[in-house]
């Protein structure tokens, strides 16, 4: 569940990913919400879901491999998702670059 304040309305809301998990990471970039990766239930997941906070859709897409505890940063129009755990003892070097301005990895 992600709660959502609106501050110019002062209220409350909710939206539901699109699979259930932590050790997920989340970056603003502009009018777009990004949370990427995590582990549901002990299966870690690639899952990328992406929220359009001025409509309130979702579009989803997927990191390169699946990681949990990964880190999020933006800077411009994109958004960087950096190393983390791709499952037991196993850690990742990949750094997955998203760019709102076409909507696309690089």
């Amino acid at each position: 569940i992600i709660d959502i304040y609106n501050s110019s309305e002062k209220y409350w809301s909710t939206k539901l990913l699109s699979i259930a998990r932590y050790g997920l990471a989340s970056v603003q970039v502009d009018k777009w919400i990004i949370f990427a990766g995590g582990d549901n239930t002990n299966i870690v997941v690639g899952t990328v879901d992406i929220l359009n906070i001025e409509t309130q859709e979702w579009m989803s897409s997927s990191l390169s491999e699946e990681r949990v505890f990964l880190s999020g940063i933006s800077l411009g129009t994109k958004a960087f998702f950096a190393g983390g755990n791709s499952g037991g003892n196993s850690y990742s070097s990949i750094v997955d670059i998203f760019d709102v301005s076409n909507m696309q990895w690089t």
